[in-house]
C-alpha cells in the first residue's frame, strides 16, 4: 500500500503520556512506521484488512490517540499487530515486540508504585513490615480454617450416602445387630453433621473477608500486560517480599511464572496446602533480598557479567553460553556466587555460602531448567535457588527451606537430591522470569552473522555489524565478541567516520546530544554504554511530514531503502 500524502507541516510532537516507558514506546512505534513509510491511516487501514478482530480495532480518530500514547498501556496486542505490520521481517517484528511487551511492563510497573507523597517512610516501613506479616499469617489461617470446613463438609455428604445405602441394605437382610432404631441413630448424627458445616461455611467466609481487607490496603494490584489470561502483578515500595506465603493466590506473586515452563507451580491444578508453621527466617531473607535488589536488575546484571566473564569474547569472539565448554559450564554457579556476593554486598556464611538478615543462606544456581541439586549438608537450611537461559534471555529467583520431604527420595553418587513436585511448590519465587540484559548478536540471523564474521579484520567485522545491526542496541560484549580486540572503543571511533561516507549515523547512548538526536527522529534511544546505527538523508520537500535532525544547517532523515546513499557532513564527526 503506497503512504498517503501529506501536506506540509511541523514534525510530531514528542509524546507526553507523564509515563517515561510509554513515551518511549510511542517513539519506537513512531521510528518503525517512519521507516516502514506508512502514514497512521496507513497502519489503520492496513490492520482493517489483515484480518485483526474488527470489533477490537479502534475507530480511526481513537487509533490516531492511541499512537500518540492515550490509553496505549492497555493495548499489548494491537501494539503487537502494529509493529507486525510496520516490519514485515518476522525476526526484527518479534524483537520488536519483547522490547514493546518490556515497555509495557514497565509502565504497568510504575504506575503500581506509589508518589512520592504515598511513599512510606524508612522509619514507618519498619513498623509496617510486622502488621504485613501478622495480616498475611491470619489471611492463610482463615484460609486453612475454610478448606478445613469445606473438606468437612464433602467427607459429611459422602459418610451420609454411604450410611442411608448401608442403611436400605441392612434393613432389607435384617442383619444389623442393634437393630433399625440404634442404625437410625447413627444416621441422623451424621446428617446433623452435615448440616452443620455450611452453617460455619460462611462465617469461616466472613473471617477470610476481613482478613483480606487489610493486605489489600497496603498492596497495589495491576492487571500485567505479560499476561493474556488477566492474571494479576503486585507492585510495592515497602521494602517487604512480594511473594507470599499462600501456595493458591497466584495473584500475590511478584512475577507469575511462565504458563509454558513445565517446571513453573500450576496453582490452579494443586489442592490447597497449609503451611504446618511460619518460616519467620525465610520471611526475613525474602525482605532483605527484595531491599537490596527489588527490581532485580543487580542480580541480573551478575547473572550477565558472569557469563561474559567465561565467554571472554575478545579473545574468543564467543557470544551465546551454549558455546562454552563442559568445564566452563560446571564453574558457571561458582562465577554468579561470586558476583552476586559483590554485587549484594553480602557477607560469606560459616555453614552457608551467604548470611543475610543474619541467616545461613545457600546459592544454587543451574543454566535451563529449573532442576536443583542439594548436598545433606543444606538439608535444613534456606536456599536460594537462581536459574538462567540466554537463549529465552530470562532469569529467575527464588527461596525455600530445604525439608526432607520436599527432595527426592533417590540421590545420587554424592547423595544430592533433587526437589520433588511439592519442594518446586513450595519455592517462594522473588524474581521470575526477568529479561537478561540484550545483546545483539542473540537476535541476529545466520547469514547476517556469518556475513559478519567473514571479514578478516575486527575493524570490518566491527563496521559490517554497524551495518547490518540497524536501529538494534549494540552492547560493549557485542563489539568485543565481533572485534576479538580489546580496544572496542576506536574501532568505533574509526568506524563512525567510515560509515559517515555511507550516510550512516552511529549513536552512543552515552553522548547527550546522539540520544537528542534519536528522540528527534523518533527512534529508539540507546541505553548508556550502548551503541546503535541509523542510515540518514537530506530531508526533500515530498517527506515533509516526517521527524528531521538539523545536521550543519541541513535537514536530515531516516533513509528509505531505495534513498540514494548522502555522506554526513564531516563538521558533526569532529
Amino acid at each position: 500500500m503506497a503512504p498517503t500524502s501529506r501536506g506540509r507541516g511541523r514534525p510530531p510532537a514528542a509524546p507526553a503520556t507523564g509515563s517515561e516507558p510509554l513515551d518511549t514506546l510511542v517513539l519506537l512505534i513512531r521510528g518503525l512506521r517512519v521507516q516502514a513509510r506508512l502514514s497512521v491511516e496507513d497502519v489503520h487501514e492496513l490492520l482493517k484488512n489483515s484480518g485483526y478482530p474488527q470489533k477490537q480495532l479502534p475507530a480511526r480518530s481513537t487509533f490516531h490517540r492511541k499512537m500518540r500514547g492515550i490509553g496505549l498501556k492497555s493495548e499489548r496486542r494491537l501494539v503487537e499487530a502494529v509493529i507486525g505490520i510496520c516490519v514485515p521481517d518476522e525476526q526484527k517484528a518479534n524483537v520488536h515486540r519483547e522490547q514493546a511487551v518490556s515497555l509495557l511492563q514497565q509502565a504497568w510497573s510504575m504506575d503500581a508504585k506509589p508518589t512520592e507523597s504515598q511513599r512510606v517512610p524508612a522509619q514507618e516501613d519498619g513498623k509496617l513490615m510486622p502488621e504485613l506479616i501478622r495480616v498475611q499469617r491470619e489471611l492463610i489461617d482463615v484460609r486453612a480454617q475454610l478448606t478445613g470446613a469445606l473438606q468437612t463438609a464433602n467427607d459429611a455428604e459422602r459418610e451420609a450416602a454411604r450410611s442411608r445405602t448401608l442403611l436400605t441394605t441392612l434393613l432389607m437382610l435384617g442383619t444389623f445387630s442393634g437393630g433399625p432404631n440404634a442404625l437410625l441413630t447413627r444416621s441422623t448424627n451424621v446428617e446433623a453433621n452435615r448440616n452443620e458445616t455450611p452453617r460455619a461455611t460462611p462465617t469461616a467466609k466472613g473471617h477470610l473477608s476481613k482478613a483480606d481487607l487489610p493486605l489489600d490496603a497496603d498492596t497495589t494490584y495491576s492487571a500485567s500486560p505479560n499476561d493474556s489470561q488477566g492474571r494479576a502483578n503486585v507492585g510495592s515500595q515497602m521494602e517487604w517480599p512480594t511473594t507470599h506465603t499462600d501456595p493458591v493466590d497466584r495473584s500475590t506473586l511478584s512475577h507469575v511464572p511462565h504458563a509454558s515452563d513445565e517446571n513453573a507451580p500450576n496453582a490452579d491444578a494443586l489442592p490447597f496446602e497449609p503451611e504446618p508453621r511460619q518460616d519467620s527466617a525465610l520471611e526475613e531473607v525474602l525482605a532483605e533480598v527484595m531491599r537490596l535488589d527489588p527490581d532485580g536488575s543487580r542480580v541480573g546484571s551478575a547473572i550477565d557479567s558472569a557469563g561474559q566473564h567465561l565467554l571472554d569474547p575478545v579473545h574468543t569472539g564467543r557470544y551465546l553460553w551454549s558455546h562454552l565448554q563442559r568445564t566452563e559450564r560446571i564453574v558457571f554457579g561458582t562465577t554468579v556466587h561470586q558476583r552476586v556476593q559483590r554485587e549484594l554486598g553480602l557477607h560469606i556464611g560459616s555453614t552457608m555460602d551467604f548470611t543475610v538478615a543474619g541467616h545461613e543462606v545457600d546459592l544454587k544456581f543451574t543454566l535451563g531448567r529449573h532442576e536443583w541439586v542439594f548436598p545433606p549438608e543444606v538439608q535444613g537450611h534456606l536456599s536460594l535457588v537462581m536459574s538462567a537461559d540466554d537463549v529465552r534471555g530470562r532469569w529467575s529467583l527464588g527461596l525455600l527451606r530445604v525439608e526432607p520431604n520436599l527432595v527426592r527420595s533417590g540421590a545420587n553418587r554424592d547423595g544430592k537430591r533433587g526437589l520433588n513436585a511439592e519442594g518446586r511448590r513450595a519455592i517462594k519465587w522473588i524474581h521470575y522470569d526477568l529479561p537478561l540484559p540484550d545483546h545483539a548478536l542473540r537476535h541476529l540471523s545466520r547469514d547476517t552473522l556469518v556475513a559478519i564474521q567473514s571479514k578478516p579484520l575486527g575493524q570490518a567485522r566491527v563496521e559490517e555489524l554497524l551495518l547490518q545491526a540497524q536501529l538494534t542496541p549494540i552492547s560493549q560484549a557485542d563489539l568485543s565478541a565481533v572485534a576479538r580486540q580489546a580496544d572496542g572503543p576506536k574501532r568505533v571511533r574509526e568506524a563512525r567516520l567510515r560509515l559517515a561516507r555511507k550516510g550512516v549515523l552511529v549513536l552512543s547512548g552515552s553522548i547527550r546530544q546522539h540520544v537528542d538526536w534519536a528522540s528527534t527522529l523518533s527512534l529508539p534511544v540507546p541505553a548508556p554504554k550502548t551503541l546503535m546505527s541509523v542510515r540518514v538523508t537530506p530531508a526533500s520537500p515530498q517527506r515533509d511530514d516526517i521527524p528531521t535532525i538539523t545536521l550543519d544547517g541541513t535537514q536530515w532523515c531516516v533513509a528509505r531503502p531505495d534513498d540514494p546513499e548522502a555522506p554526513l557532513p564531516r563538521n558533526i564527526l569532529r
